[in-house]
C-alpha cells in the first residue's frame, strides 16, 4: 500500500505538471505512455504463447510521434503549413499492407492473430491517446483534460468503494472477480456528479470549454461507462495472456496500461463531445 501511494503521488504530480504546462511537455508524457504501453502489450502477447509482429506497432507509434511535432487539430490531423492534412488513413493503409506482407512471408512461424492482435491493440492505444493530445491542444484544453480525468477517476473510486461495501452480484467474474453491479452503478453516479460539479465551476467562472452545462451529466455517465469498459477490456487481454499485471514499471500499480486503461477511451468520448457541439453550434 505504501508503494502504491508513493507511486500515485509521484505519477500524479508528473501528470498534473504536464497537463498544466501543455505543449511538448504534455506530448512527451503521452509519447512515453504510448511507448511503454505498446511494449507491455507485446510482452503480454509473448507470455500468452503468441509471436506478435511489431511492424504495425512501430508504424502506428511513429504516426503519433509525427502528430506531436505539428499543430494537432484532431486524431491524425497535422498542420505543417497553412494547409491541414489528415494523414492517418494513409498510415492505416501502410500498416495494413505491411502487416499482411509480414503474414504472407512469415506464415509458417505466425498465426493470423500474431498480426491482428498487435495491430488492433496498438491502434487502440495510439488513437485514443491522440484524442487526449488533441484535447489539450484546444483553447481550454487544460480543463477538458482535467474534467475527463476527474470523471474517470471518480468513477473508478466510487465503483471500488461501493462495490466493496455493497457489491454482491458479480459483473464479469471471469474477467475481473472483484467488480460488481453495485460498483458499476456507483461508478456511473460518481462520474456524472463529478463532471457536473466541474462543469458548474467552469460555468460560474465563465470558462467556455465547448460543452454546455446541461450535457455534463451525460458526459460524466459516458466517461464512466467507457472507463469501466476500458478497464475490463485490458483485464480481458491479461486473462487471455495468463498474466496478472502488464508490468512493474509503477510499483503498487503494475504496468502503464494497468494505470491508464480507463483513461484511454475517456479521452475519446470527450473529444467527440466537443467536436459534435462545435459542428452543430452556430
Amino acid at each position: 500500500m505504501k508503494a502504491r501511494i508513493i507511486t500515485g503521488v509521484i505519477a500524479g504530480g508528473i501528470a498534473l505538471a504536464a497537463i498544466i504546462l501543455g505543449g511538448y511537455f504534455f506530448a512527451a508524457v503521452l509519447l512515453i505512455a504510448a511507448a511503454v504501453s505498446v511494449i507491455e502489450l507485446h510482452v503480454a502477447f509473448k507470455k500468452g504463447g503468441r509471436n506478435p509482429a511489431i511492424s504495425s506497432s512501430v508504424i502506428l507509434f511513429l504516426a503519433l510521434g509525427l502528430g506531436v511535432f505539428s499543430n494537432t487539430t484532431g486524431p491524425g490531423m497535422v498542420v505543417f503549413t497553412s494547409n491541414e492534412y489528415n494523414f492517418f488513413p494513409l498510415i492505416l493503409i501502410i500498416s495494413v499492407i505491411v502487416s499482411a506482407s509480414v503474414f504472407v512471408f512469415d506464415h509458417k512461424n505466425r498465426k493470423f492473430e500474431d498480426i491482428s492482435h498487435p495491430f488492433f491493440a496498438t491502434l487502440y492505444v495510439v488513437l485514443l491517446l491522440w484524442c487526449g493530445l488533441t484535447l489539450r491542444s484546444m483553447p481550454e484544453g487544460i480543463h477538458l483534460i482535467i474534467m475527463t480525468l476527474v470523471g474517470s477517476i471518480m468513477s473508478d473510486t466510487c465503483a471500488f468503494a461501493f462495490g466493496k461495501m455493497f457489491g454482491k452480484k458479480k459483473l464479469c467474474p471471469d474477467i475481473s472477480p472483484k467488480k460488481t453491479f453495485a460498483g458499476m452503478y456507483a461508478g456511473f453516479a460518481g462520474g456524472a456528479v463529478s463532471v457536473v460539479i466541474y462543469g458548474l465551476v467552469l460555468f460560474l467562472l465563465k470558462i467556455d470549454v465547448g460543452i454546455p452545462l446541461w450535457f455534463t451529466p451525460v458526459l460524466g455517465a459516458l466517461v464512466s461507462f467507457v472507463s469501466q469498459v476500458g478497464d475490463l477490456f485490458m483485464s480481458a487481454i491479461k486473462r487471455q495472456c495468463g498474466i496478472k499485471d502488464f508490468g512493474k514499471i509503477l510499483p503498487g500499480h503494475g504496468g502503464m496500461l494497468d494505470r491508464i486503461d480507463s483513461y484511454l477511451p475517456s479521452f475519446a468520448v470527450t473529444f467527440f463531445a466537443v467536436t459534435l457541439f462545435d459542428l452543430f453550434t452556430v
